[in-house]
């Protein structure tokens, strides 16, 4: 299971950077730990990380985390035997069988 993490953007000496959320003694987020900048989470996906903005608030940023959280894990709860929908065709032929004798029956 993926772990999403909150990174904050900040400008340093003219340069932006990355820094993550640091915790309190009881293990919360710490908001006012780092000046003000926008929120961002990250995750990694098969080695590779991506970062989606979260917004300027603290409640932003949960909120993100929580939905990105959920969506992780739902792809991870998925059979691994289901097979992912094929692509419809933009054909304007009928490609299934019972459609195709269907549609002949109308003519």
């Amino acid at each position: 299971m993926s772990r999403v993490n909150i990174v904050k953007r900040i400008k340093i000496g003219g340069r932006w950077k990355m820094f993550s959320i640091p915790r309190d003694a009881k293990g919360n987020y710490d908001w006012n730990a780092i000046a003000d900048g926008r929120y961002y989470v990250e995750w990694y996906v098969g080695g590779t990380r991506r970062r989606v903005s979260a917004g300027v608030t603290a409640a932003q940023a949960l909120e993100v985390q929580r939905r990105k959280h959920h969506e992780l894990k739902a792809a991870n709860w998925a059979s691994p035997g289901l097979k992912q929908p094929a692509k419809l065709s933009r054909s304007p032929h009928c490609t299934s069988p019972s459609l195709n004798t269907w549609s002949r029956s109308l003519r």
